[in-house]
């Protein structure tokens, strides 16, 4: 469910009125608070106790790199500045807020950091500089724990959903669908910076959701 949330989040960002979509985006944003609220109306169990935790943790863990690598920026040696510079571009490309973004758009942010900061050379050695490698393990693997009970989560819910939500469901589709086509047609007739990001950015999304729903399908085989 969250993925309609997060395509509105993320639409909401950019210029809606010069790339014309505010009314497509207003329009899914209407079902997407409408399954929302019909999917998290009770976030008092344990369930939700061990997300708010979790969630804690590594809202904890990125603002602590982020600190971590300002109070460098002025260090007198050369290459630990120059560390300091490379994680902070590399946060920052996702926005200096990731924080204060719906549980599905951080878990999907902090995914794509943890992975270019545990994969690509250059990041790697500016984590080593600054000595901060069990932080970033550590919001990898309690980001990789928040999505596995987000997901479990979603899917104990959508178990019990009614016949209300389903048809909320098929509209955001229809929604999505068109607001799609619409950006598709847009990015060939009006190319843009702005746009080729915000296309990029739902892709993201895009691949995140399928991934989740390829895991649910595994997991569902090898149950049987």
């Amino acid at each position: 469910m969250g993925f309609f949330e997060n395509i509105v989040d993320v639409c909401e960002k950019a210029d809606m009125a010069q790339l014309g979509i505010t009314e497509q985006v207003a329009e899914l944003k209407v079902f997407s608070d409408s399954m929302v609220g019909n999917l998290f109306n009770k976030r008092g169990n344990k369930l939700s106790k061990a997300l708010e935790m979790l969630d804690k943790q590594r809202e904890a863990d990125i603002k602590l790199l982020r600190q971590v690598s300002n109070s460098y920026l002025r260090h007198f040696a050369e290459h630990k500045r120059n560390a300091a510079i490379l994680l902070l571009q590399s946060i920052d490309k996702y926005g200096k807020n990731i924080y204060q973004l719906n549980y599905s758009g951080q878990t999907t942010v902090l995914a794509s950091l943890g992975e270019e900061l545990q994969t690509e050379t250059s990041l790697i050695d500016a984590v080593s500089v600054l000595n901060v490698k069990d932080v970033v393990d550590h919001m990898v693997e309690v980001n990789r724990k928040f999505d596995d009970i987000f997901v479990d989560r979603i899917r104990d819910k959508a178990e019990n959903k009614t016949v209300f939500a389903t048809e909320i469901i098929a509209k955001a589709k229809v929604a999505w669908v068109e607001l799609e086509a619409y950006l598709n047609a847009y990015t060939v007739l009006n190319p843009s910076e702005e746009l080729t990001f915000l296309i990029k950015t739902m892709n993201k999304f895009v691949d995140k959701y399928n991934q989740t729903i390829n895991a649910r399908v595994v997991k569902k085989d090898q149950s049987v």
